[in-house]
């Protein structure tokens, strides 16, 4: 900054040409000196920095063997819960849906959610109580219906567990 001041408010006429062809192509040529010596202080920089995330990159990847071992083993733990989870609400199921397997099997409406830590057993029998009551209330309307086409209906019930759809 201190070198290029010198040259603010310079002006230059016919008289003095030769001199400031001369300062152009000096000031060019320290442009290009400063440029080269900053592509090379840049290589350098950039050696030392691919070396180092070289051996960073090195470092990361011994933490991958400890990472996959203890990830085996809470896949391992958290599928088996999630098994045993599961056997509890078919327990639950089997208890509540007696006679109603028919239409309500329970691959019809078992949520994966219920496999999530967060959903307790509770909460999941509460919610196959209410599905258990509202299809044995419905199954029931229909077969009280006194119609021929009770087992039309009850077979489009089977469907979509919608009783509107098999009333109709």
């Amino acid at each position: 900054a201190e070198l290029l001041s010198v040259y603010g408010g310079c002006v230059f006429n016919e008289d003095n040409l030769a001199g400031a062809k001369q300062e152009l192509a000096t000031l060019r040529s320290q442009q290009k000196e400063f440029d080269a010596r900053r592509i090379e202080v840049k290589k350098e920089y950039n050696t030392v920095s691919e070396e180092f995330d070289r051996q960073a990159k090195e470092v990361i990847a011994l933490f991958n063997k400890p990472i996959d071992e203890i990830k085996s083993q809470v896949d391992v733990f958290t599928e088996k819960k999630k098994a045993e989870k599961q056997e509890k609400v078919t327990e639950i199921y089997n208890k509540l849906c007696e006679g109603l397997e028919e239409y309500l099997p329970i691959s019809k409406f078992y949520d994966q959610k219920w496999n999530n830590a967060s959903a307790t057993l509770t909460k999941i029998e509460e919610e196959i109580i209410s599905l258990a009551g509202s299809t044995l209330e419905s199954t029931t309307m229909i077969k009280q219906s006194n119609s021929d086409c009770v087992p039309t209906a009850l077979e489009k019930f089977k469907l979509d567990l919608s009783l509107s759809n098999a009333m109709t």
